[in-house]
């Protein structure tokens, strides 16, 4: 079995395999969420809603406790630890490196199984940009590896 690596952000995500001789990355499968590109605007179609208090006589507004933003990238980062998870079962790999910006990479720690808080090898605090080929990842992560 083999390590992967999830490099992962709100819009998209590739999964690769480590090879060791010569060191290198090669794709398994890219991921893609064009809903994690939107701006808040564009995720809700409605202004939160207004509710008439019985106590007072003024009216509020009732709003959202976590953004239309939030819901998106929570059901990405569900979906890929739903794969990643299939994948172990299957034995596809023994173990895994994460890397993402801070905040989706806390998302994914806390959503993984908590058999991956073993599992996991290594995790990385970075944003890759998505046009970046296997040749320019693996040289920006041979320092972190």
């Amino acid at each position: 079995m083999s390590t992967w690596i999830l490099i992962a952000q709100n819009s998209y995500a590739a999964l690769y395999k480590l090879q060791k001789q010569p060191l290198s990355l090669k794709l398994i499968q890219r991921f893609e969420h064009p809903e994690g590109r939107l701006k808040q605007e564009e995720l809700t179609t409605d202004h939160p809603g207004r509710s008439k208090s019985t106590v007072t006589s003024g009216k509020h507004g009732m709003g959202q406790e976590i953004s239309a933003r939030e819901v998106e990238r929570r059901k990405f980062v569900h979906q890929l630890c739903h794969h990643v998870d299939l994948s172990y079962e299957q034995q596809k790999f023994k173990d895994l490196i994460l890397v993402a910006p801070p905040q989706f990479l806390g998302e994914l720690r806390n959503t993984l199984p908590k058999k991956f808080h073993t599992l996991v090898s290594k995790e990385i605090t970075k944003d890759f940009p998505q046009w970046m080929t296997e040749a320019e990842i693996t040289q920006h992560l041979l320092k972190d590896l």
